[in-house]
């Protein structure tokens, strides 16, 4: 389906890539042609040119090529006679075009071509084009890319091989192998090919196993390699259809000639605020038809493997459902701080290293989320409980991810966040008990060193069998604080939240499963940003 999909993008988007038979490559020479010579300018530039795949055979290339098939050049004694016969077999490809198109422009260059010297600073694999009055390049002309578009199907179809292209469906050649890599992460790679026996179906060989016709590989190559390309700054991460996430790629489009950018939503900087978010948000899908009723997003997830690649999902989905979605992921993470987590902040609140020890089912399950709404697995939120029991403390980020994922349990989405003040669990009642706690604790003796460092992982666990002793320990801190002409009416305010949060939860679980250590972690936590944000409206008052 998903190869299908990028031809359907092939054709609709035919002028965003390059002619049949044609690849973006790097030139190095743009020789302009004049009556009686050759102007050579060295440069640098990425340009769509004609292009077939070689092997160990002599194959030139029309009128854009290296300097051994247009020039019979060589740096080394060595190549001398294998360059005189790739530049004989070059001459040889351009006189059939201009004895078929009787094209002037290619005539003037086959009549300067052994009467003009190439500069000596030209390398072997420097790629030269052709420029007539300053301006136009010869290999684009109508009659060039339809004459090598035609060439090079004759060229790689292998007649033996006869059979309907599983694509398009006709009775046609199919080609043997696929041509255009594709770069996934560090790995060119192939999206088809059989180099091994175990890779082989029915004894069908190289590609020939996925019958393929050269129109439709060259449509679905040239889509994927257009949706792969990166930004023109190399120092912004990803591309205009791509995004890298850990060690996955993921490319999205959308069906049709209306494009979204998703990556500025899905990568937040530490400088957007939820009101600027929001604003991205409106803005990304500003002027689409946003529709729950067609599917017409479309996302392939990719990876490598020894230079194979791998198609990990595909999905399908309409604009309107993907917009909610986002949308619900950015609301999930609504508790108290001043601004929303791209994915990999989320999934990286788990680890210690996360450039080391993130795995790509974590990266695959938030995409899922933030995409789809799916709802995210248990192999998510345990180990990142295990993270924060570990440091008996929550950052933000930790907070947020552990939200996310209880909102990511439920339908409801947003609709039912966790700290609705009429729906409490005790769970999460008894990490607000264990955060007022802490700070009467902290008050009293004024360490950093708190309850959290030592009972966080039994507390959120077990809370039954400890959280008794950790209020009975409270009386004698909040003594303590009574007796302290600065902190007494502290420890009242203390004393009545404390009670008020004990009279409506009435007992202690005795036992709390994961969801319930995600309650209990997001409870903590909001009691603690509650405490925060009360200090700093207290300062506020006092300026």
């Amino acid at each position: 389906m998903y190869v299908n999909r990028l031809i359907e993008f092939s054709e609709a988007n035919q002028d965003k890539l390059p002619p049949l038979g044609f690849k973006i490559k790097e030139i190095n020479w743009i020789v302009d042609v004049e009556q009686d010579k050759f102007i050579f300018n060295s440069v640098k530039k990425d340009m769509s040119v004609p292009d077939i795949t070689r092997t160990s055979n002599i194959q030139p290339i029309l009128i854009a090529d290296r300097p051994d098939y247009v020039f019979g050049f060589f740096d080394k004694d060595k190549d001398k006679e294998r360059s005189k016969i790739r530049h004989k077999a070059y001459k040889e490809l351009l006189q059939n075009y201009i004895d078929e198109t009787g094209d002037p422009d290619a005539t003037l260059i086959m009549s300067l071509l052994d009467k003009e010297k190439p500069p000596t600073d030209m390398k072997m694999g420097d790629n030269i084009v052709f420029r007539i009055r300053d301006e136009d390049f010869i290999h684009n002309t109508p009659s060039v890319r339809k004459y090598w578009g035609s060439y090079v199907q004759l060229k790689v179809n292998d007649k033996s091989n006869v059979m309907p292209c599983m694509f398009c469906h006709k009775q046609t050649t199919i080609i043997k192998r696929h041509s255009i890599d594709f770069l996934i992460g560090r790995d060119n790679t192939k999206m088809i090919t059989a180099n091994k026996n175990a890779y082989e179906s029915y004894g069908l060989k190289n590609s020939i196993n996925a019958p393929t016709c050269y129109v439709c590989e060259q449509n679905y190559g040239k889509a994927l390699e257009y949706l792969l390309k990166r930004h023109v700054n190399k120092d912004e991460p990803g591309g205009p259809h791509m995004l890298r996430v850990g060690d996955i790629t993921y490319v999205y489009w959308v069906r049709g000639v209306d494009q979204i950018n998703l990556r500025p939503i899905m990568s937040p900087t530490d400088k957007q605020s939820k009101e600027d978010m929001r604003d991205l948000l409106s803005q990304t899908f500003k002027g689409l038809k946003v529709s729950r009723n067609i599917n017409d997003f479309c996302l392939l997830s990719l990876s490598s493997n020894k230079g194979r690649l791998v198609v990990r999902d595909y999905v399908e989905d309409s604009i309107g459902k993907i917009k909610e979605s986002i949308e619900t992921f950015f609301e999930s993470q609504n508790i108290g701080h001043t601004r929303f987590y791209g994915i990999y902040t989320l999934a990286a609140a788990m680890y210690i290293e996360p450039r080391n020890q993130m795995q790509k089912y974590v990266l695959e399950e938030w995409m899922n989320w933030f995409l789809y709404g799916r709802a995210m697995s248990g192999r998510i939120l345990a180990p990142l409980l295990k993270r924060i029991q570990a440091i008996g403390n929550m950052y933000p980020q930790q907070a947020a991810a552990v939200q996310s994922w209880l909102l990511s349990q439920k339908k409801g989405g947003t609709k039912e966040m966790i700290t609705n003040e009429e729906k409490q669990s005790k769970a999460y009642l008894t990490g607000r008990v264990f955060a007022i706690l802490e700070k009467i604790q902290r008050e009293a003796i004024n360490s950093e060193n708190t309850i959290a460092a030592k009972y966080f992982g039994a507390a959120s666990t077990t809370p039954q069998s400890i959280m008794g002793l950790l209020i009975r320990n409270s009386q004698y801190h909040l003594a303590k604080l009574k007796n302290t002409d600065t902190k007494k009416f502290k420890a009242r305010f203390l004393e009545k939240d404390l009670g008020e949060i004990l009279s409506d939860l009435h007992e202690f679980p005795s036992t709390l499963g994961m969801k319930e250590q995600g309650e209990f972690a997001i409870g903590y936590y909001y009691e603690k940003q509650k405490s925060f944000t009360n200090k700093k409206e207290t300062r506020e008052q006092v300026k």
